[in-house]
């Protein structure tokens, strides 16, 4: 039997939403602090993930203010630093 694990947040909190399509890339955002809110499946049979973030989300390089920028067929992404450090 499956077991759903929640939790109780302020949906006033989430600063940053992000929909990958891949599980790998999932993964990666889930082990880095973003939150799995919700995995659909799509016409083309292809697993959603929509992953929300609470924090604000930061570079890796300069811990400045970032944003994520997914591919455009939801394979893969990167962040965007607002101080264009990298």
């Amino acid at each position: 039997m499956e077991q759903d694990v929640g939790f109780d947040f302020d949906l006033h909190r989430v600063r940053a939403v992000v929909e990958v399509r891949s599980p790998a890339a999932a993964n990666e955002l889930l082990a880095s602090g973003w939150l799995l809110h919700d995995v659909y499946v799509s016409q083309d049979m292809r697993s959603n993930y929509i992953l929300l973030r609470t924090e604000d989300v930061t570079c890796r390089r300069c811990g400045g203010p970032a944003r994520v920028e997914v591919s455009v067929d939801g394979e893969s992404f990167r962040y965007i630093c607002q101080r264009e450090c990298s």
